[in-house]
């Protein structure tokens, strides 16, 4: 299986089975870094939506190589799940990072 599949313009699923690397750092495909004008280095409003069904809401970190930078805390959580979903929610910024669970 690849390891994203495009969904939406905004929206894309990341397969995370087999993973070995970290569970810290997701490339965000250049499609959607382009359809949501994302920019390095910034925080976006995102939806992640865990295999599970859980979900996490809130101001992401993007990296300066357009990576999300997922906090520590949810590491185990990734880990434990076969994918995840994610949606950029609009085009405003923020601060500082807001991610939690909804």
């Amino acid at each position: 299986m690849r390891a994203t599949r495009y969904l939406k313009e905004n929206k894309w699923r990341h397969n995370l089975k087999g993973r070995k690397r970290d569970f810290r750092l997701f490339s965000i495909p250049k499609k959607h870094v382009i359809a949501c004008d994302i920019k390095t280095k910034t925080k976006r409003e995102v939806i992640i939506t865990l295999s599970g069904e859980r979900k996490l809401q809130g101001y992401m970190t993007i990296t300066s190589g357009t990576e999300l930078s997922f906090p520590a805390k949810f590491k185990k959580d990734m880990q434990s799940a076969d994918w995840f979903e994610c949606e950029i929610i609009g085009r405003k910024t923020s601060d500082k990072v807001t991610i939690d669970w909804r």
